[in-house]
């Protein structure tokens, strides 16, 4: 950490906020930090799944030097422990790293950086501020790094057919999106120039920066993108999240087997309900979800009303911005296609290749999946290596290429890399059979995942980050060492980094990024069994997904959800569902509610019958003894 801190002070339309001077370790930086600083005010009770809204203005000094609460998240995917003192509701919070040149001079170029973690966890405390500090600050970069609503409370979808209930889907990204709101107003406080802002995320922060590059909501507020191993995946889910967010809603009790999805009324009841429940009884019902084997696999592509992308994915692909790129990944990235080999053999089980397959192909809308499945086989169980790549070909590397491929056709700027380098035992915190894969290089970039860092690391960290910071401040990643070439469609053309024995870079373009995959899925497959379609619905993949996620895993089967007994309505039997089949979005027991409601209608109708006609035999009565 720094070697000491001096308190200083900035004023902004907010309020005064007193920050920390920070002095790097490695490279004796000095830097000044502000943390916590709230960007909008606390998502909770009514502004529950609703966009955020403008932070209140506060009174006298704010300490600003340490971070704030992380979003609150209790997910199957997060291996650390969570230290629940960190954790809440209210975690709307920014934090800005910048120099004395900046707050003196003005006008230096901005970063956000959005941290990854499946959408379902994570937090910008978990980024090394020092390293942030030495890889941009110290090269005049404003840094900022949020939080924003993570699982069900960031990206819950509960029908995607109906759009004017009052809740806004994909909220997590309306929160990213008053981030950068925020910065624009007030990062020229901090010595940034709110017309050169670099978004820039890794996994599923690099997919959510994605979103942002699409969205017209943001269109004239970000100049340029950064993806690190996260691209918007293949395929497109029209009711993405669907089902795993009426699962969760019916492990909480706000929903009933007699609930009607379809149901304007009952959806705001709902809401309501979920509006009055404690956040940590959400996040854990989420949990139990998870554990049951469905996920949220990405953000919904939602449309409408109170939606975020607003419009098709379709119109959103080809209305795409002119921005600058820079996109790449890691050599391996995923490498679960090691669950498909016999031990530490190159066996091949072909049944685990045969589920991967079907995984891989439910992202996509084939005339024939059988006929897919089978091609798919036979492409990657003879060869050890693209077995290895089976899930990143289809998750990463050709949606990697997808993206150059359109920002080509809008005339954008596009740089292409692959990290390659693979002497890496001792400086990651976890071991690796396979380096790098993913995450295995933002080591270098946020300090994640960091263990032991030698002299050549340090060296790395220097050079591989000059070319982040070069793209951020010029829209090209090139200097006078490191030669970047712009994408090509023709030659789909890369930069190839990697380091020598003395932390040296050496760095080269080369062509055919991927040229297998390329090949098998955009030729061989469309001539086997036709073009196919990119968007679908998300059942399919959430029964396969599930049959994925088993292969190799020491889990050999998921938890069964058994509801709360409110869920059961009109003394129905209760009995435990699987949460995979029980998500189809059709009114829930639509024929029970149908006889009921006859029957009662059916009775009232007689009992007005019954007092009518006893009314009119009084007034008659009443007649004859007034006569």
């Amino acid at each position: 950490m720094c070697c000491f801190c001096i308190t200083t002070s900035i004023l902004y339309r907010y309020g005064l906020v007193k920050g920390k001077k920070i002095i790097t370790e490695n490279k004796n930086f000095t830097s000044y930090g502000y943390f916590g600083i709230p960007y909008a005010s606390p998502p909770v009770g009514e502004l529950r799944f609703k966009e955020p809204k403008a932070p209140s203005k506060w009174f006298g000094i704010r300490n600003s030097d340490s971070f704030g609460m992380s979003c609150i998240h209790n997910a199957t995917k997060n291996k650390k422990k969570i230290d629940e003192s960190k954790i809440s509701e209210d975690c709307l919070f920014i934090n800005i790293l910048t120099n004395y040149h900046c707050i003196l001079q003005g006008n230096c170029s901005v970063l956000l950086y959005i941290h990854g973690g499946q959408f379902t966890y994570g937090g910008s405390d978990n980024l090394d501020s020092e390293m942030l500090i030495d890889n941009f600050v110290r090269r005049d970069i404003v840094v900022c790094t949020i939080n924003y609503r993570l699982g069900f409370l960031g990206f819950s979808m509960i029908n995607h057919k109906l759009s004017n209930i009052s809740m806004n889907t994909n909220v997590g990204l309306f929160d990213i999106l008053q981030s950068i709101k925020w910065i624009h107003d007030e990062i020229d406080n901090f010595g940034g120039n709110k017309r050169s802002i670099t978004l820039m995320g890794h996994s599923s922060g690099g997919m959510l920066a994605n979103y942002l590059y699409y969205s017209k909501r943001s269109e004239n507020l970000i100049e340029k993108f950064i993806l690190m191993s996260g691209p918007m995946r293949t395929g497109y889910f029209k009711d993405g999240n669907e089902a795993f967010s009426r699962e969760i809603i019916k492990m909480t009790g706000c929903s009933f087997n007699t609930t009607n999805w379809d149901s304007i009324e009952n959806l705001e009841q709902i809401l309501k309900c979920l509006r009055n429940l404690d956040a940590k009884k959400i996040i854990d019902a989420q949990r139990l979800v998870e554990d049951s084997g469905l996920q949220i696999y990405a953000p919904s592509f939602d449309r409408g009303n109170n939606s975020f992308l607003e419009y098709d994915i379709q119109y959103l692909i080809d209305n795409k911005p002119k921005k600058p790129l820079l996109i790449g990944g890691t050599l391996y990235e995923f490498v679960d296609g090691e669950n498909c080999f016999e031990g530490n053999s190159t066996k091949v089980i072909e049944k685990n290749v045969q589920t991967y397959c079907k995984y891989m192909c439910s992202f996509l809308d084939f005339k024939n999946t059988t006929v897919a499945v089978s091609a798919c086989e036979n492409e990657y169980k003879e060869d050890y290596f693209k077995t290895l790549d089976m899930t990143s070909d289809i998750e990463i590397f050709l949606p990697n290429l997808r993206q150059c491929y359109e920002n080509w056709n809008v005339d954008s700027d596009t740089y292409m890399y692959k990290f390659i380098y693979d002497k890496m035992e001792k400086t990651l915190d976890t071991y690796h059979k396979w380096l790098p894969q993913h995450a295995s290089d933002i080591v270098y970039i946020t300090g994640q995942h960091k263990n032991i860092f030698s002299e050549i690391d340090l060296k790395i960290q220097d050079k591989y980050s000059q070319i982040f910071a070069n793209f951020i401040k010029t829209s090209n990643p090139s200097d006078t060492e490191i030669h970047f070439n712009k994408f090509n469609p023709n030659l789909n053309n890369f930069y190839e980094i990697n380091f020598d024995s003395n932390g040296t870079l050496v760095g080269e373009m080369k062509n055919k990024y991927k040229d297998e995959a390329v090949k098998f899925w955009n030729v061989k497959l469309v001539q086997l069994v036709g073009k196919y379609n990119i968007t679908q619905y998300e059942g399919k993949f959430n029964e396969i997904n599930k049959e994925k996620l088993l292969v190799g895993s020491t889990v050999k089967n998921f938890t069964e959800l058994s509801y709360p007994p409110t869920y059961y309505h009109q003394n129905i039997k209760p009995k435990v569902y699987s949460s995979i089949k029980d998500s189809k979005g059709a009114p829930e027991n639509a024929t029970g509610v149908t006889f009921y409601v006859v029957f009662f209608l059916t009775l009232f109708s007689m009992l007005i019958y019954i007092l009518a006609k006893n009314c009119r035999r009084n007034q008659n009565l009443k007649y004859q003894v007034f006569n």
